[in-house]
């Protein structure tokens, strides 16, 4: 078992792999479609991160004034009170995992 990114664990196995992304955790699990040119609003959470994990197409994401392009199989991690956006480049899936408190409100759009 090799650990990727904040606790994301990779596991070779005979039949092909898996990523675990939690493990007894309080969380909240999401899967966000954005559209190709669409974006999520500059925004904040003062009560929990979150990780995105790439499924399907591409994204732009900007934490604080830093962008990349991320693609399937990539993931980020979004800390506690960070400044963050994403934009699809393509129609996209994302797998969203938030920690900590979650509640829709905790969003501070800038």
């Amino acid at each position: 078992m090799q650990v990727i990114d904040n606790n994301i664990y990779f596991e070779a196995r005979k039949w092909g792999h898996f990523h675990k992304f939690v493990q007894n955790e309080h969380c909240t699990v999401k899967l966000l479609e954005i559209k190709k040119g669409q974006s999520i609003s500059y925004q904040y959470h003062k009560y929990r991160s979150e990780q995105w994990y790439i499924i399907k197409g591409r994204v732009v994401v900007t934490k604080g004034i830093e962008t990349s392009i991320l693609i399937p199989n990539m993931v980020t991690t979004i800390q506690v009170g960070e400044k963050h956006k994403m934009e699809g480049l393509d129609d996209s899936l994302v797998l969203e995992i938030s920690r900590g408190h979650f509640d829709e409100s905790d969003i501070v759009r800038l």
